[in-house]
């Protein structure tokens, strides 16, 4: 999944889509996400944690600070890990994955047109 400069600046206000709703009775199981970032020109400034979250809003992976992510003044790749709760993961029932960042919006202090990618690992299961 490709992410542009304009989607990187408003992630806070609308996440982006990794996985759609796989639809009624199937379930995600997230595994992991890569984000690679390739910077351009300047760094984006504010921002805060990127993580990967339910349509509801709950993390379903650890997160990646701004400076480590889309505020970086260097190209990145991180992983983003599957969090598991005591006894395993809860699989997330017809709701989609989003990238999402939680605390503020990145913005372009004028010169920045860095991009990114992720590449998202998970299964579904049908029940």
């Amino acid at each position: 999944i490709s992410l542009t400069k304009a989607e990187i600046v408003g992630l806070y206000a609308t996440p982006k889509i990794l996985v759609a709703a796989p639809g009624a009775n199937k379930y995600i199981e997230f595994i992991s996400a890569v984000l690679s970032f390739t910077y351009g020109g300047a760094a984006y400034t504010g921002g805060g944690v990127v993580t990967v979250a339910i349509d509801t809003g709950a993390d379903v992976s650890n997160n990646i600070a701004a400076a480590n992510s889309f505020g970086a003044s260097s190209s990145k790749v991180y992983t983003l890990n599957s969090l598991n709760s005591a006894g395993g993961s809860a699989l997330i029932a017809n709701k989609a994955l989003l990238l999402k960042n939680a605390s503020g919006a990145f913005v372009d202090p004028g010169t920045a047109v860095g991009t990114a990618k992720v590449h998202v690992t998970y299964r579904i299961h049908t029940f």
